[in-house]
């Protein structure tokens, strides 16, 4: 008989993120004020904290394929999913196939960038989001810059500080390039 090694509270709290990321992609543009953007502030970060509790030190050759795996050959499928209909839409005026991204281009272009709304960069290119499946690009890179820091061996203590100098980082440079 196997045993159960799944944490409950984990579990209860995954559970309660994956219905506060239905709530909010779902009632979010009819929730204005507090309650839709405390949804929002909330329910990708306890993900991100869930998985650093979780979180054990790997390789960089396993992590890097478990990445691929898990993340990126999802995103890469939905993706394909989106250029089939995307296709099929340009062909079926009948609307029974949408594609939110107009383009060809456009989808190549928001597949690299991987963020979830639209954007228009610093060369003035407007960029169609690619919509909620940005988390896998996003936990995918944080995952392994997260593991890189772990690996080096230095005290706990400055890893800390160099997570935090690396999360500040990355939104201060946000706020001028995207």
């Amino acid at each position: 008989m196997a045993v159960n090694k799944r944490i409950q509270w984990i579990d209860i709290a995954r559970g309660i993120a994956i219905l506060l990321v239905i709530i909010g992609h779902s009632l979010g543009n009819y929730w204005p004020g507090y309650l839709g953007n405390f949804i929002f502030v909330v329910h990708m970060p306890i993900f991100f904290i869930l998985s650093g509790y979780l979180y054990h030190l790997k390789e960089e050759t396993t992590l890097f394929k478990s990445g691929v795996k898990n993340l990126l050959i999802p995103y890469i499928g939905t993706v394909v999913i989106e250029l089939l209909c995307l296709i099929i839409s340009k062909f079926l005026k009948d609307g029974i196939f949408y594609s939110r991204i107009g383009s060809v281009k456009g989808l190549l272009l928001s597949s690299f960038y991987g963020i979830g709304v639209p954007i228009r960069t610093p060369f003035n290119i407007d960029i169609v989001g690619i919509g909620a499946i940005w988390f896998l690009m996003a936990f995918f890179g944080g995952t392994l810059i997260f593991n890189l820091i772990m690996r080096l061996k230095i005290a706990d203590r400055y890893k800390f500080l160099i997570v935090i100098i690396v999360s500040l980082f990355g939104y201060t440079l946000n706020q001028y390039i995207t």
